[in-house]
């Protein structure tokens, strides 16, 4: 509704239609049938309604989905990048420069770098900007249905793109 929050989604939401219904009766607008659109809008119903900033209303967004998805969700303002995984696949990449990079699978940025965190069901990986210039843009793991910071090893593959391919 205010456009700020952008979805990517893989999966299904399987409750989305009472969840649609809950958000319509609170004066949200859809403009498809898909379970995707409920996710910023849930999000934007937590910060507006609520009062919650964005990291804690995606978690709250996420407790409240069931099914299996891997959402990876960007907030306009705050420049937030939040990717959870709950039975669909989502691996974080960490590259050299300060660069982050969320995907299904390692060939989606094996050419960018070989350094992934592999991520759990439950796992949200929320990606800050830097709130001071100078710093580093830096990520963290929590679980998003207790908000219990998690740690995970960064591993290094040692295939390349044409062994992926194979």
């Amino acid at each position: 509704n205010n456009q700020k929050i952008a979805v990517i989604h893989n999966g299904i939401i399987e409750n989305y239609r009472d969840l649609k219904a809950q958000l319509e009766s609170e004066g949200f607008h859809f403009s498809s049938e898909t379970d995707t659109e409920v996710v910023p809008n849930m999000i934007e119903y937590w910060m507006q309604i609520r009062g919650v900033e964005f990291v804690q209303a995606v978690l709250n967004t996420f407790q409240s989905l069931e099914g299996n998805f891997a959402l990876v969700v960007i907030d306009r303002d705050s420049k937030t990048i939040v990717g959870s995984k709950n039975g669909s696949p989502l691996v974080l990449g960490v590259g050299q420069n300060n660069d982050f990079f969320l995907a299904s699978d390692i060939p989606a940025f094996l050419d960018r770098t070989k350094d992934v965190v592999y991520l759990y069901d439950g796992d949200t990986v929320v990606i800050r900007q830097p709130k001071i210039e100078g710093e580093k843009r830096w990520y963290e793991i929590l679980d998003f249905r207790t908000g219990k910071r998690e740690e995970r090893p960064v591993q290094s593959v040692s295939w390349d793109m044409e062994h992926a391919a194979k």
